[in-house]
């Protein structure tokens, strides 16, 4: 749950850059530093983990379950702090796509399908971190027992990594210049080869003296650029 909040923000983040000031990705030479950024959301995932354990080891008696959204340890001050992590970032999160969506609606109309894509993205993530966030609610506060929980938990788990999937897929599937530079950060696609052939459209300019010799001059000029 740490790491996918975090990745969410990381993600937030690398598009308010890319529509706020689209020149640094026009005038730097791009890398790949999706696999550097997500460093970021692992390490403090991992770290999170780490403590948990530590916070176990002090009590010989306490009893470790399963959870997504808390921790392995029934500290109760540990747990709140965990919670308080998820929410700060999540709600900074939301405000940076809200950010955005001010910033798109000022753009030209081709980018309809850009702001089609962030309300996908916002209400998936609305959607998706409110039913695991009220699930987990129920489930610290009821007396199920801890198969029950344990199960509600996974469930959950699978809820949230949705709005992660879905993320990329929404961009991968309604913004073509997104789409090449995904797949351009893992070496799927080269931005210097020569496009496909059935990406082009032919576009006949006829000229007065072809006209009168009857021929035809065909231009191939690429619409997906």
């Amino acid at each position: 749950m740490t790491s996918a909040v975090v990745f969410a923000l990381v993600i937030g983040i690398d598009r308010l850059v890319s529509v706020k000031w689209p020149h640094i990705y026009l005038k730097i030479e791009l890398f790949p530093y999706i696999p550097l950024v997500c460093c970021f959301p692992l390490l403090l995932s991992l770290s999170v983990i780490g403590f948990s354990f530590y916070v176990m080891k002090q009590n010989s008696n306490t009893y470790v379950s399963c959870t997504i959204n808390g921790v392995l340890s029934n500290n109760k001050e540990f747990v709140l702090l965990i919670h308080t992590l998820h929410a700060i970032i999540a709600i900074v999160t939301l405000f940076v796509y809200m950010y955005i969506w001010r910033l798109a609606t000022g753009l030209p109309t081709k980018t309809k399908k850009l702001i089609k894509s962030l309300i996908i993205v916002t209400l998936s993530f609305f959607i998706t971190w409110l039913i695991t966030s009220i699930s987990l609610v129920f489930v610290y506060v009821s007396e199920l027992s801890e198969e029950n929980k344990f199960k509600i938990r996974i469930f959950m788990t699978g809820v949230f990594t949705l709005c992660g999937f879905s993320d990329f897929v929404i961009y991968y599937r309604l913004n073509q210049e997104y789409r090449h530079a995904f797949l351009e950060q893992f070496y799927f696609w080269d931005s210097k080869k020569v496009i496909k052939r059935h990406s082009y459209a032919n576009v006949k300019v006829h000229s007065a003296e072809q006209r009168r010799s009857g021929e035809d001059l065909v231009f191939h000029v690429p619409t997906n650029l």
